[in-house]
């Protein structure tokens, strides 16, 4: 897929119509979230059902199921991604201004970009709820959105410059997913 109205078409139909998943993916999904002892939101179940696997926009990376490893190396992704941030805040506490997953409002990975810079959710309210926040690879800059993912995504592809981390997705180069 390389065509921005295709790929925002596709992102605006995963936004208002139910992607069925099926059951091998809605299996694994059920054996992540006992992992993680949470809900995933439905936007990135129906996103990760949706596509293939592969980098989205060839820069971005969502931690999917339907990996290489599967479940076992999403859950080891996240849960890798987790300890380094709660080193971070144990041995720095005056770098690092942010909460960890399980706390209310605690970073939740959910995936990364080329540089490693790591798409988390915000873990407050329903999972359906939970808006985007982009941490950067060293963990000292967060930026936080007031979108869930498939409306980050969307923003992201047609606003300018939102994200200072990730830089511009609006010029045309980074199309699609693979």
């Amino acid at each position: 897929m390389n065509d921005n109205k295709e790929m925002l078409m596709l992102l605006h139909e995963i936004k208002n119509v139910d992607v069925a998943i099926s059951s091998k993916l809605a299996d694994d999904f059920l054996k992540l979230e006992e992992k993680l002892g949470v809900t995933l939101p439905n936007d990135y179940k129906s996103i990760c059902m949706k596509f293939d696997i592969g980098g989205f926009y060839s820069y971005l990376y969502l931690f999917s199921p339907k990996m290489e490893g599967g479940v076992d190396t999403v859950h080891k992704k996240i849960s890798n991604n987790i300890d380094m941030m709660l080193e971070n805040l144990d041995g720095f506490p005056e770098f690092y201004d942010y909460k960890v997953f399980p706390e209310k409002g605690g970073l939740l990975p959910f995936g990364y970009s080329d540089n490693i810079d790591y798409l988390c959710w915000v873990c407050e309210g329903e999972s359906s709820e939970w808006k985007v926040a982009v941490r950067s690879q060293d963990g000292y800059d967060v930026e936080y959105f007031d979108y869930t993912l498939i409306d980050f995504l969307i923003a992201l592809w047609t606003t300018k410059d939102m994200s200072k981390i990730l830089g511009d997705f609006t010029n045309g180069e980074r199309i699609g997913f693979q």
